[in-house]
């Protein structure tokens, strides 16, 4: 907590108090047990976002989260019961950093959060399997599982080859994240495909025409056109509307000098 302090990760809690970002994380948890059986696709932005309300995944959430904390408590109370115990308490322990209620960080929700808490998950799943199925279906559903997560990590590397592909699959995901779009327009910007990022743009206009990442994204690919004055217009419009720091502080550097930002 003190590191976190210092390097400025530990931000405010994302529901605005302790009890809504508890609602926040239960549904985060819905969702984290929705991928590890496979009914949830996967990508690295979710519209999961604090203020939602109460949802199917907060219910999934809270109830998952009781009965890993029954498995542990069991764990200790009772011998038989100790690989799922130990499975449970590897599962808290390895979301507790990005639970938000202990260390309210700024990022609750991604992929790469599920390593660890999938071991977990595992031992999890096959304590079970080894007191409830017999030899023949116990291997027959292991089979099935690993022929699943083979095609899983195949489709995964295909998604993750580069970043373009990273984020068509979270626009996938999430068809409203505008900050993922602005990621894509980017892309096809540095490339030269001004047509296509353009079309990330008006995407994302229709969405949040408002959004500070939408006017300082459109600003940019102006100026690689060598067009400062619209480029400055641009951001001069959407400081009518927003607040926001970069946005303000790119108009400020192109009013001092346009035309050296435009050649660059």
């Amino acid at each position: 907590w003190l590191t976190g302090q210092r390097v400025n990760m530990v931000q405010s809690f994302h529901g605005g108090s302790w009890w809504e970002t508890l609602k926040l994380m239960t549904t985060v948890h819905g969702h984290y047990w929705k991928q590890l059986v496979y009914v949830s696709e996967f990508g690295i932005k979710y519209p999961l976002q604090p203020g939602q309300g109460f949802t199917g995944l907060t219910l999934l959430g809270a109830l998952s989260f009781f009965a890993l904390l029954a498995f542990l408590v069991f764990g200790f109370l009772r011998k038989s019961w100790r690989v799922a115990g130990f499975a449970a308490a590897c599962w808290f322990i390895f979301l507790a950093p990005v639970s938000q209620l202990i260390f309210p960080l700024q990022n609750f929700v991604a992929d790469r959060y599920m390593l660890l808490p999938s071991v977990a998950f595992a031992l999890l799943a096959g304590e079970g399997m080894r007191r409830s199925l017999q030899k023949i279906p116990r291997l027959i559903l292991w089979g099935f599982l690993l022929l699943l997560s083979t095609g899983l990590c195949v489709a995964q590397s295909a998604t993750w080859k580069n970043t373009k592909s990273m984020y068509l699959q979270a626009l996938r995901v999430h068809p409203t994240w505008v900050a993922g779009m602005m990621q894509l327009a980017h892309i096809d910007g540095k490339k030269g495909h001004y047509k296509k990022a353009q079309q990330w743009v008006k995407r994302a206009r229709k969405i949040n025409p408002n959004h500070p990442k939408i006017a300082i994204r459109s600003s940019i690919l102006l100026l690689r056109q060598g067009k400062s004055k619209r480029a400055i217009n641009v951001l001069i419009h959407a400081a009518k509307f927003s607040k926001d720091d970069k946005l303000r502080a790119n108009l400020a550097l192109l009013l001092i000098v346009p035309e050296g930002l435009g050649q660059g």
